[in-house]
Formats: C-alpha cells, sequence, structure tokens
C-alpha cells in the first residue's frame, strides 16, 4: 500500500506546482539532474534515489543551482502541520503510513490529535529543505518524527558524506542497529543499574554511518538513562514466563482470551514484537531485541 500513498502524494504536489506556477518542472529537472530524471523521480524517489540526486547537487557551484524556492513554498503554506490543505496535507500523510511512534527513536507516540492542524509529531525533512530545496517535498524525505529528534537531527546532519545518518523508509538498513543488555553485577534481577543498555553495530559498509546516526539521536544515553528498569522487566518476564508455561496458559486460554500464542507474547511483555509492527507502539525495538538476545 506504500507504493498507492506515494502516488498520491506525487499527484498533489504535481497538480499544484502545474496550476501555481505554470513552470514545466520537468524541463528543469532535466536540464539540471539529466535527461532521464523528471518530476516525478523526484517526488517518488526512494531513498537511494534521493542520495543520487544529492550527490548531484554536491558537485554543482551554488550560484549555478536552478531555483526550486516553489517546492519549498508549497511545503510551507500547503502541507505542514500549522497550514493543512483541504485535500492533502502532512496529518494525512502520517494517518495513511499508520506510524504511531517516532521511527528514528522509537521511544515516543506521534500522531494526529484532531483534524485542525493539532498533532504530537513534526515532519522531519531528512535532507534539510534549505539545503536541498529540490527535496522539499519529496515523499521519502519527509519523516514525521517526535519533537525531540528533530530538534537534536537539526540541520546540520547529510550535508555530505561525513554526517549521512540512516533514512528510516531505507529498507537497506534492516538488521544493523540492535539494543542489548550487558549484566554488570550478580544482583541484575533486583536493580535497574546493574544492567547497561548498548546499541549494538554490525558490520558493515555503514559502519561509521550508523555510528553518527546513534550520536545524533543520543540513542545509546537515552535508553541506558532512561530504560533500564524496562529492561529489567522485560529480562524478568522472559523468565517468569517461560515457553512451557506461555503454551499452557494459551492451551488454557486459546479462543476465549487470546487469538494466538503471538497475541499471548504480546500482553505478556506489553508490547509488539514483530519488526513489521515497531511503528505501533513505543520501545517495542528494545523489547524485541532483549527478548532475541536472551533466546541465543
Amino acid at each position: 500500500r506504500l507504493e498507492e500513498f506515494v502516488l498520491l502524494h506525487c499527484k498533489f504536489i504535481s497538480d499544484y506546482l502545474e496550476s501555481a506556477t505554470g513552470i514545466d518542472w520537468n524541463d528543469r529537472v532535466k536540464s539540471f539532474f539529466g535527461e532521464d530524471e523528471s518530476l516525478m523521480n523526484i517526488l517518488s524517489g526512494t531513498p537511494q534515489k534521493l542520495e543520487q540526486l544529492v550527490r548531484i547537487w554536491w558537485k554543482i557551484e551554488k550560484n549555478k543551482r536552478p531555483d526550486f524556492t516553489e517546492f519549498k513554498n508549497v511545503y510551507s503554506n500547503h502541507f505542514r502541520p500549522i497550514n493543512h490543505s483541504k485535500d492533502y496535507h502532512s496529518g494525512i500523510l502520517v494517518d495513511n503510513l499508520e506510524i504511531s511512534v517516532c521511527p528514528y527513536c522509537n521511544q515516543y507516540f506521534i500522531f494526529n490529535i484532531d483534524k485542525v492542524g493539532r498533532t504530537t509529531y513534526q515532519i522531519d525533512h531528512f535532507f534539510p529543505k534549505e539545503k536541498y530545496p529540490f527535496l522539499a517535498i519529496s515523499f521519502y524525505n519527509l519523516v514525521p518524527s517526535c519533537s525531540s529528534c528533530n530538534h537534536l537531527k537539526s540541520n546540520d546532519c547529510n550535508t555530505n558524506e561525513d554526517n549521512l545518518i540512516i533514512n528510516p523508509y531505507d529498507s537497506r538498513i534492516d538488521g544493523l542497529l540492535d539494543f542489548e543488555f550487558q549484566i554488570k553485577d550478580s544482583n541484575f534481577y533486583y536493580k535497574p543499574n546493574s544492567l547497561e543498555i548498548l546499541t549494538t553495530k554490525k558490520q558493515h559498509k555503514w559502519q561509521e554511518r550508523i555510528k553518527k546516526h546513534i550520536e545524533i539521536f543520543q540513542l545509546k544515553d537515552r535508553y541506558d538513562t532512561n530504560h533500564k528498569d524496562i529492561a529489567l522487566e522485560i529480562i524478568q518476564r522472559k523468565y517468569a514466563y517461560n515457553d512451557d508455561y506461555l503454551k499452557s496458559l494459551y492451551r488454557m486460554y486459546e479462543g476465549s482470551v487470546f487469538s494466538s500464542l503471538e497475541d499471548l507474547e504480546r500482553i505478556v511483555h506489553s508490547n509488539y514484537t514483530d519488526e513489521s509492527n515497531f511503528s505501533k507502539r513505543p520501545l517495542s525495538k528494545l523489547t524485541s531485541d532483549l527478548l532475541r538476545q536472551l533466546e541465543d
């Protein structure tokens, strides 16, 4: 369904640009990025495509870059939360994506509060719109996020090869960043501070990029400082509700209380553990990673 939302987004933006500016944007895009590119490529380009376009942008002298101010105007005047267009706006994007938790930190809820523009989310431009105006309204450049992550990221990320971080839409990063716990003393079952929560990076060509991502969003500090008690509870529940006990509970209440064994596990651990559901509830990534560590 994501492709369907991308098409909806691109249709609104391209129709509005055509009617409001009278500019042939395809010609402007082709003259700068090459004959194989188009307005649609910019609006719907995957994270990988956006990176390709950004690298072209880096090579061109600032005074020779074409004017894409209208793209920023569309975002500011018709798309961002405080200026909702009746036909299409950021609230519709967030509802369509069914994202309830910040994809950068998986720590805070983000959602629309009502239909007049009040929200608990902000729209982060993965590539800052002030530095990359041609991406100001590109679908995969618009990341619904919490205010904390939007503030931490600022406009200083993704401006050169040395400070690129991870686009949450990019499937190439799956499994490259995990949480794990480390026991500091033998009383860890009773004392949250006897645990340490680590952010672990798999060996990959993006090693430095992942490290930068962790640093920018302060993931190690945010989790190790604030969520040790939750990590301890995950460990305690895992041992208290071992596999045999879970199966006996499921057999006892199958069809009446629990629809599946996965349903029971979600209730026991107070969270989702499947990656496809990480966007539904805070700290689901932490829960899943720690449970997997306990299985190993």
